[in-house]
């Protein structure tokens, strides 16, 4: 069977439905194994995008991601992303969620994959229109929030996407205030 039968469907349930493709991928019941390896991968994949929009749509050398090596942004990535992923478990239990740690980490690589596929979509179309893609990216941001919201709202079954901007600010506060923490202690 061709596995793009079976992933074309789930994209679009993603887009119109969130919340039904939250219960569906969390019906599949993958494997321990197979979620890291999914989280792993998109993190290699975003990784990809950020190296061939650099080698496309070069950014002056004064950039910081111009000093940003790729190894260095797949270890950040991996790093915030998993943190990101705790921080969303245990902001979402503290507001009475019910979601576990490797349900979070399943549908935010599912959201990454789909970001992913997004911003591949946009390099190509920085060259040819940068000033559209630049607009629509901002809708991409946007909507990769909102499908963010229901996300959180479906894996800790909390009712409400105001529960869920909660869930999500409180994990980005938390996550910022170790940064800031560990550069303090650093500095």
């Amino acid at each position: 069977m061709n596995p793009m039968t079976e992933f074309k469907p789930l994209v679009a349930l993603t887009l119109k439905e969130p919340i039904e493709a939250v219960q569906q991928l969390l019906g599949q019941d993958f494997p321990k194994a197979a979620i890291w390896s999914g989280f792993l991968l998109v993190q290699v994949l975003f990784t990809m995008v950020f190296v061939v929009q650099d080698m496309v749509l070069p950014m002056p050398d004064i950039s910081m991601m111009a000093l940003v090596s790729p190894q260095a942004h797949l270890g950040a990535s991996i790093l915030l992303q998993l943190a990101f992923a705790t921080m969303i478990t245990f902001c979402g239990r503290w507001l009475q969620g019910s979601g576990t740690f490797l349900q979070v980490l399943t549908c935010m690589a599912w959201l990454q994959f789909l970001q992913v596929i997004a911003f591949g979509i946009l390099t190509v179309l920085m060259l040819i229109a940068p000033a559209f893609a630049n607009l629509l990216s901002l809708g991409v941001s946007v909507f990769a929030f909102y499908l963010s919201l229901h996300f959180v709202n479906a894996v800790h079954n909390l009712g409400s996407l105001w529960r869920a901007f909660g869930v999500i600010l409180l994990a980005g506060l938390s996550i910022i205030s170790l940064i800031f923490a560990l550069l303090a202690r650093v500095y």
